[in-house]
């Protein structure tokens, strides 16, 4: 009998090994969940900061020129690169001696005939009240 209860004891504790080391990878599944849970998040509080300031800087805004900064602001936090293609656009504003204004960067970039989706969304963000 007391080898059974032996048998059993190294049954039972092969089990508990078992159970341990599968318990030990779902927690270890879950942590990973948990922390690309957690950047998700951090990313999402970034982007909405940014609406916010966005919005802020959108309704203080007084000329077509302070519109245009905000319509780049907001999409360049919605579409990756455009942040960079309106500096491109800006140097080579600056290299041919154009006066630089967001409306003219727009017009731009159209004429390029580079993203002009891009520009036709500048043009659609401005408010009536600029506009006339």
């Amino acid at each position: 009998t007391v080898t059974a209860l032996e048998r059993e004891v190294a049954s039972l504790e092969s089990q508990l090994a078992s159970e341990r080391a599968a318990s030990a990878r779902a927690l270890a599944g879950k942590e990973d969940a948990v922390r690309a849970l957690n950047k998700q998040l951090a990313d999402a509080q970034a982007r909405l900061g940014e609406a916010r300031e966005v919005v802020v800087q959108g309704l203080g805004a007084s000329s077509r020129g302070d519109v245009m900064k905000v319509a780049v602001r907001a999409l360049g936090s919605l579409l990756p690169g455009t942040h960079a293609y309106a500096a491109e656009l800006t140097t080579r504003a600056d290299i041919q001696g154009v006066r630089t204004s967001m409306a003219k960067l727009a017009a731009h970039a159209e004429q390029e005939g580079q993203d002009s989706a891009f520009a036709k969304a500048l043009q659609g963000l401005e408010p009536a009240y600029l506009k006339g």
